[in-house]
């Protein structure tokens, strides 16, 4: 099992990027062909008993629509976003 876990996704919530620690106490939804990322997380403990730590990357972005490129936004956020990783992961041992 893995020690640490990052969910990165595009998010329209933010303007920028979020990195935190996932919240496994966050309620999760009840839909039966979607799951959430805290709904995988707490599936994959019961699964594997592993005390894995979860993490969320939210990627700022400001157009959600399907296309080839990435918007300017979205690059620069991208952009920022690995770099946020990568500081992080020279941090975790």
């Amino acid at each position: 099992p893995f020690k640490h876990v990052v969910f990165v996704d595009a998010s329209s919530l933010n303007d920028d990027v979020v990195f935190k620690k996932l919240d496994l106490g966050t309620p999760t939804q009840s839909y039966s062909h979607h799951i959430n990322a805290t709904f995988l997380s707490q599936l994959s403990r019961l699964l594997f008993t592993a005390e894995t730590t979860f993490y969320i990357c939210a990627i700022g972005i400001n157009d959600l629509s399907f296309g080839e490129n990435l918007s300017s936004v979205a690059q620069l956020t991208a952009t920022k976003a690995i770099s946020i990783i990568e500081d992080w992961l020279k941090t975790i041992d």
